[in-house]
């Protein structure tokens, strides 16, 4: 529902809606097995009741299951982000929490007190995260200051302009369409996605071409690093929670240097004695 259409706000009454007219016959079976709605309807059944949501029970069920859904998907981000038509106010609130250091009348008249105040957030950094991050608390309700030190705004997406041309400095290409926020960004904001060739030329820093069998061996290379480095921060949690996936990898590289240089010290000295043995009997 929200990846058809992410221009407008995935609301408890629209999901009920969507439920009601998307759900098949498997569907309701496994709803009612679940006890959720009414028995399903038969051709030959003559109950006056013609849906299987009609009864009081049914239909709390189903407001029951469309609020859960939406307060979880809404609350880390997987449906109503960035820039949508708001039909009503969120399932979400960024309220502050009531003081607890106070007497029992007092803290009660301080939680009435700030029950609806906003929470005041700081942003540092008015990039792709930090703008998107400050729209969603917004939605939230929470009041948000941005920090940049820069003139502009966007971070890494800076687009340069000079008359008629542009060129993407930065961020240009979405990798992977399905479930990519992204995707959602550029649906919301009407931009027309073009089909890139993977199989391109690529340069080095002097402007020489790549081969493509250096560019199969760095590519392998890389996945494998990135492979090794997901098992870390799974097995490993806490001596890398607090490392970015960079210094991870980094780390990684070096651990590699540091354990091919005696193997290459050994192929060094190994070639050096063949070529000692060859001069000896050539000179034979």
């Amino acid at each position: 529902m929200w990846m058809e259409d992410p221009t407008v706000q995935v609301t408890t009454d629209r999901l009920m809606g969507y439920l009601v007219s998307s759900s098949n016959d498997q569907a309701v079976f496994c709803m009612h097995s679940a006890g959720l709605t009414d028995p399903p309807l038969t051709k030959d059944d003559d109950s006056p009741i013609t849906s299987n949501w009609s009864s009081p029970v049914a239909r709390q069920n189903l407001e029951r299951l469309a609020y859960l859904a939406i307060l979880f998907l809404e609350r880390y981000g997987y449906i109503n982000i960035g820039a949508f038509k708001q039909l009503a106010a969120p399932l979400t609130r960024a309220v502050k929490p009531a003081s607890t250091d106070l007497t029992a009348r007092r803290s009660a008249d301080k939680h009435t007190a700030n029950v609806t105040a906003p929470l005041k957030v700081i942003i540092c950094g008015a990039g792709a995260a930090g703008l998107i991050a400050a729209r969603q608390l917004t939605y939230f309700g929470a009041q948000v200051t941005v920090f940049e030190a820069r003139d502009r705004i966007g971070g890494r997406i800076w687009t340069y302009k000079q008359g008629n041309q542009f060129a993407d400095l930065g961020a240009m290409i979405i990798t992977g369409m399905s479930g990519n926020p992204s995707t959602i960004l550029a649906k919301q904001g009407g931009l027309m996605l073009v089909p890139i060739n993977p199989c391109c030329t690529l340069y080095t820093s002097s402007g020489r071409p790549v081969s493509q069998e250096k560019d199969a061996r760095i590519e392998k290379e890389f996945n494998r690093i990135l492979a090794t480095a997901g098992h870390i921060a799974v097995k490993d949690p806490e001596n890398s929670a607090g490392k970015s996936l960079g210094q991870v990898i980094e780390d990684l590289i070096r651990f590699q240097e540091h354990r091919i240089t005696p193997l290459k010290i050994s192929h060094r000295n190994l070639v050096s004695i063949l070529l000692r043995r060859k001069a000896k009997i050539l000179n034979e």
